[in-house]
């Protein structure tokens, strides 16, 4: 009979979790002195105070030329006010073209697209 009881006893134990439950750190003594972390220095976001101009015309240009059906781009470069480009169509050949401040996409001959 004692030994049932001390049986469902380490049941009940193991069940609720208690058996497994990790010791507290109030009553162990810590292995090693802590030492304290060295703070890393400060640092601010950055900002920009300006607008990247240029950036911000070669990703219009950029969106110009994917609209237009390009998928595939290399050697992008300002052109005086224009971006100069060379973009290729799912098929086809690698061709220089210009996108004006407008949008509008020229081929090398100045024709448009």
């Amino acid at each position: 009979m004692r030994i049932l009881m001390a049986a469902s006893a380490a049941l009940a134990l193991i069940a609720s979790g208690a058996a497994f439950a990790a010791p507290s750190n109030s009553a162990a003594a810590p292995s090693a002195p802590q030492q304290a972390q060295p703070t890393a220095p400060h640092k601010v976001a950055m900002r920009h105070h300006g607008r990247d101009v240029i950036g911000d015309r070669e990703t219009a240009a950029l969106n110009s030329l994917e609209a237009s059906g390009y998928y595939t781009f290399k050697d992008i470069r300002p052109d005086g006010k224009n971006i100069a480009a060379d973009a290729q169509k799912p098929g086809a050949g690698f061709v220089h073209l210009m996108v004006t401040p407008d949008g509008a996409i020229k081929t090398a001959s100045g024709s448009a697209t």
